[in-house]
């Protein structure tokens, strides 16, 4: 199963036994070609949990909805689309993830009060410091915490990297 968001290019109706989701595929007739990755990744999820009566208590796409919404800002997708902009208020308004919840309130930023540019130039600076600077597992904790206390070293070491990629810019 490959899911993306680019523009393909070349053929790629030689690839057998894969399922591809991309809106920019010929013959998809979705009709938002401005979907983020993760955002492509939400709408699959979406369908499916749709289409195959997914029940599970503890979680459903919209407690995904927060990641869907960064993921148009991060991606530098069209907020503009009547869609993309749905999903940036409302995954904002509806923060779930414990982790992301908690680094927006360190950075100052509160639900769906957040700016598109406080988003990508405090947020996802915040993530990309750690992403250039360290490694992936630590986001990937900060995303899976139980408690607020495994966040704060978490959050502490982002903020750190935060201000020494600021010192090397």
């Amino acid at each position: 199963l490959i899911i993306d968001h680019h523009i393909i290019e070349g053929n790629i109706t030689s690839i057998k036994h894969v399922c591809m989701v991309n809106t920019h595929q010929d013959v998809v007739l979705y009709p938002n070609k401005e979907l983020s990755g993760a955002m492509t990744v939400f709408k699959v999820l979406q369908y499916m949990e749709k289409t195959y009566k997914y029940d599970n208590k503890k979680i459903t796409t919209n407690d995904l909805s927060d990641m869907a919404a960064i993921s148009i800002v991060s991606d530098v997708m069209d907020v503009s689309n009547i869609e993309n902009r749905y999903y940036y208020y409302e995954g904002l308004r509806h923060v779930h993830n414990r982790g992301i919840l908690l680094l927006m309130r360190k950075l100052n930023l509160f639900g769906y009060k957040i700016s598109s540019i406080d988003l990508a130039f405090k947020f996802n600076k915040a993530i990309n410091s750690m992403l250039r600077l360290q490694n992936i597992y630590s986001i990937f904790k900060l995303l899976l915490i139980n408690k607020d206390e495994e966040a704060e070293p978490i959050i502490d070491n982002i903020l750190s990297l935060m201000e020494e990629r600021d010192n090397i810019e």
